[in-house]
């Protein structure tokens, strides 16, 4: 999941293809920056789940200002991407 413009993207995709061509790769894009990158991103992992394609999802970014890569931060994101360890650890349980 991230942007189809993204340099992360690309260094991702070198670096499996250099150690594990064999792994196939589904992109699910989305925006990474600005007030509507946080929605983006859980839709993608909605359609990701819903497709259930894959067994690993990358959740890719690239450096930038802690401004432009604050969507990364957003708690129903990271609630939506790991719905157990989350609840469990705001809950006293991790």
């Amino acid at each position: 999941m991230t942007s189809t413009q993204a340099a992360a993207l690309k260094d991702v995709l070198s670096t499996l293809a250099r150690r594990a061509g064999h792994i196939p790769v589904v992109i699910y894009p989305s925006l990474v920056q600005g007030p509507e990158a946080p929605a983006g991103l859980m839709n993608a992992l909605q359609i990701a789940q819903a497709e259930a394609l894959v067994d690993v999802i990358l959740l890719v970014r690239g450096g930038g200002s802690i401004e432009d890569l604050w969507a990364f931060n957003d708690a129903k994101l990271a609630y939506a991407h790991c719905p157990v360890y989350y609840s469990d650890y705001f809950r006293g349980g991790a």
